[in-house]
């Protein structure tokens, strides 16, 4: 059951691809020449609105740590 709703933006994930198994129920593109972080680079933001379970959630958070720890 998805009990979960939230919000992700794409660009803060080293792996945008983990927002695929999710269920998306929206999605929002920024204008383009958007900062997009502390270097000065500028593109566009990608925000999703997704629905997911307890589950997903903590597979999701899982990743996450691991990757942290690669940093």
């Amino acid at each position: 059951m998805k009990d979960w709703q939230g919000g992700i933006i794409a660009e803060g994930l080293s792996d945008p691809t983990v927002i695929n198994k999710l269920t998306v129920y929206s999605a929002t593109i920024s204008k383009d020449d958007m900062p997009i972080d502390y270097e000065g680079n500028v593109g566009r933001w990608h925000g999703y609105g997704v629905r997911c379970s307890r589950e997903e959630i903590d597979a999701l958070q899982q990743k996450l740590q691991e990757e942290a720890e690669v940093i």
